[in-house]
């Protein structure tokens, strides 16, 4: 039989320090553990080993992100003619609007541009109901003849001639002119003595 040597432990020998000039000992090799002795804890097992006794390897799912499909992939819209369908747009400025509400719309851009002269600024202060209601009691006195007060008038007229007496002039008694165009006239000819106007009513289409 063969003696076992026993391994002895290799000589440290000085090694100079760069920096300091000190001599510095190297670290000494780690020695082989025998093959019959257990690994201490904490130390790496053996590749072969772990190998034999861990599990197989579960080959794992690819995810697919939400909002995306595996088979049909995302692609951008064409709205040129004849492809995807156009998104919804605002088209009011295409529309084409009723006349009063072009009016309307153009009355405000005017009066925000413009400064209104105080001969129709006048008309945007409309009077309380303590100022309106005399005004209504004393035009109601002239309001215009209808059809059968005219035939009455007329009548009468005609009977005081056929008894011989004095008739009274034929003329149509004094009453409210109304009408925008005809309104217009007398206030050119400097005929109207008073023109009451609505405060529904625009004044700047009046031509003042």
């Amino acid at each position: 039989m063969r003696r076992a040597h026993a391994i002895r432990p290799p000589l440290l020998l000085p090694v100079p320090h760069p920096q300091s000039g000190k001599s510095k000992a190297a670290p000494a090799p780690k020695a082989a553990a025998p093959k019959g002795a257990a690994a201490p804890k904490g130390a790496a097992a053996p590749k072969g080993a772990a190998a034999s006794k861990a599990a197989p390897a579960v080959a794992k799912k690819e995810v697919v992100p939400a909002g995306e499909d595996a088979i049909y992939s995302a692609r951008p819209k064409n709205f040129a003619p004849g492809r995807d369908v156009q998104p919804k747009r605002d088209l009011s400025r295409f529309v084409k609007w009723p006349v009063y509400v072009r009016l309307q719309r153009q009355k405000r851009i005017l009066y925000q541009r413009l400064k209104t002269p105080p001969a129709i600024a006048q008309f945007h202060k409309p009077m309380d109901r303590a100022e309106a209601v005399p005004v209504f009691k004393l035009l109601a006195k002239y309001k215009p003849e209808t059809a059968a007060d005219k035939k009455l008038r007329l009548a009468a007229a005609a009977e005081a001639k056929a008894a011989g007496k004095a008739a009274a002039s034929g003329a149509p008694p004094a009453v409210l002119k109304f009408g925008l165009n005809h309104i217009t006239y007398l206030i050119e000819q400097k005929k109207a003595r008073c023109v009451p106007v609505t405060p529904c009513l625009p004044v700047s289409r009046l031509g003042l």
